[in-house]
């Protein structure tokens, strides 16, 4: 059987749909508190009686039989459903309610070159869509696919129109499932906010860290704070997240819990922050976050191949050759891997620069600024020693340097490596010259190719002559606080 990605998509209905399930059928998914209402059900069932979502209990012996289930089901899973709004139209009163409703969206690994997907739906009925039937997708299946190209496209022209599929996914993407696998999982998940299920441990009471760190970003923002010094009370190493949510005297971490336990708040909170500030601050805030997540894998994986190659020959070193003892995805987070993420965010920097619909304000540069230095610190701080030899199963030796990210970015190629971006955006830059000054030692120590060092020696001179005159009053360092430099792994 093909693998299969599956997500599961809440959607907001006013249609009277079944509530969908919990798509993974865990034991895991079940809570103290669902046991309990199983215990009462069962009670229930025996007396003919049942408790309501509202706690009255009613006698069900004058009922049949199917009524009598329908009853039970209806009240001891009760749908997530609200009354929005209601009014007297003549002899008729009406209520308008909605629903949220889960929808389980399946992208298979293609079959004979075709993606296969299917929605659980009703429009979709469950089956499969490629390029060869009739069927239409349903709008479950173009809003994800929609979103997954978002999230994967880097090289394409986002001035020009991408071309759909009867599938519901664009030529440019490619296969969704193929896409998806190169893009890797857990990187996708980041960028559609949402957790990341790692195969057969699904555990809904598990702290989910990247929903807690976009939660501070977001409780910040509303108080214009540093995310990294924003209560430092609630977002602790390891946050209790335990009931109770509502915590009285401090809304604060009361709506965390909230931006936490509720999928639904969450998006809608997101949307309201990003149309009341600067969606493109709040976009390359998230690039920042996909590089670390992508070096944090890449990183894992360097140094598990190293341990198991000083194991087998301590004289080894890691390479970029994927390592057969990995699952799949984990041998392909390769320097090449991680490079094209690093090219696809500096890509989409470069098009909000070039290409946005106005001019970036002051803000929006030193966000874009931070962005772009931040990958250059990080790929600085990964470069290895020039001098090791990898020896290939021929006995033929290659240069290591040509196998890292250091060398990838940084090494003969003469090439504008981020400078070519920054060099737009000076103004941005300007807050962080000191750490710009430091990289440039760095590089200078590193044996950086010579025109690229001097073309960035060159912008550092234009961002020192335009900066203000200092106060008589001697100027503090700048601040490391929100500087958020990526650490390599220990």
């Amino acid at each position: 059987m093909p693998p299969t990605l599956r997500l599961s998509v809440p959607v907001v209905a006013q249609n009277n749909y079944d509530l969908g399930r919990d798509d993974y059928r865990t034991e895991s998914t079940r809570s103290e508190s669902d046991d309990a209402r199983s215990s009462v059900s069962n009670d229930d069932e025996q007396s003919d009686q049942v408790r309501s979502p509202t706690r009255l209990v009613y006698n069900l012996d004058a009922l049949p039989e199917k009524t009598k289930s329908t009853v039970r089901d209806a009240f001891n899973e009760p749908p997530a459903m609200v009354v929005q709004h209601c009014r007297q139209v003549g002899d008729t009163f009406a209520f308008q309610m909605s629903e949220v409703v889960t929808r389980s969206v399946r992208i298979r690994a293609p079959s004979s070159g075709k993606a296969r997907l299917s929605c659980s739906c009703s429009q979709s009925g469950g089956g499969d869509l490629d390029n060869n039937n009739d069927k239409e997708p349903c709008h479950h299946i173009l809003w994800l696919l929609d979103q997954l190209a978002k999230q994967t496209l880097y090289d394409t022209d986002h001035e020009q129109p991408l071309t759909m599929t009867s599938a519901g996914f664009p030529e440019e993407m490619g296969d969704p499932f193929r896409a998806i696998s190169d893009h890797h999982l857990n990187i996708v998940a980041d960028g559609l906010h949402c957790r990341h299920v790692e195969p057969g441990c699904y555990d809904p009471r598990r702290v989910d860290k990247h929903r807690i760190r976009e939660s501070r970003e977001l409780l910040s923002s509303v108080y214009e704070a540093s995310a990294d010094s924003f209560r430092p009370d609630i977002f602790t190493d390891e946050p209790l997240l335990g009931p109770p949510i509502v915590k009285p005297q401090d809304l604060d971490y009361t709506v965390f819990r909230m931006l936490v336990d509720d999928d639904i708040f969450f998006h809608y909170f997101l949307s309201e922050a990003c149309s009341r500030g600067s969606d493109v601050i709040h976009q390359f805030r998230l690039l920042t976050h996909r590089i670390n997540a992508v070096l944090q894998d890449f990183d894992q994986q360097q140094q598990q191949q190293q341990q198991q190659q000083q194991q087998h020959n301590p004289l080894s070193v890691c390479s970029d050759e994927p390592n057969n003892n990995n699952s799949p995805q984990e041998s392909s987070h390769t320097v090449s891997w991680a490079a094209r993420h690093i090219q696809g965010v500096i890509s989409l920097v470069r098009y909000a620069i070039w290409s946005g619909e106005r001019p970036l304000q002051a803000a929006e540069k030193h966000a874009a600024a931070k962005t772009l230095i931040h990958i250059l610190d990080c790929v600085l701080k990964r470069r290895q020693h020039t001098n090791n030899v990898v020896r290939g199963e021929r006995g033929r030796g290659r240069v290591f340097s040509e196998r890292n990210l250091f060398a990838r970015f940084l090494g003969d190629a003469d090439c504008g490596f981020v400078l070519d971006e920054l060099e737009r955006i000076p103004e941005g830059a300007l807050p962080y010259i000191n750490n710009l000054e430091s990289m440039v030692d760095k590089m200078a120590q590193y044996g950086v190719k010579a025109s690229y060092l001097h073309r960035f020696r060159k912008f550092m001179a234009q961002l020192k002559a335009s900066r203000p005159v200092p106060n008589l009053k001697r100027e503090s360092p700048d601040s490391d606080e929100d500087w958020g430099a990526c650490k390599r792994m220990r």
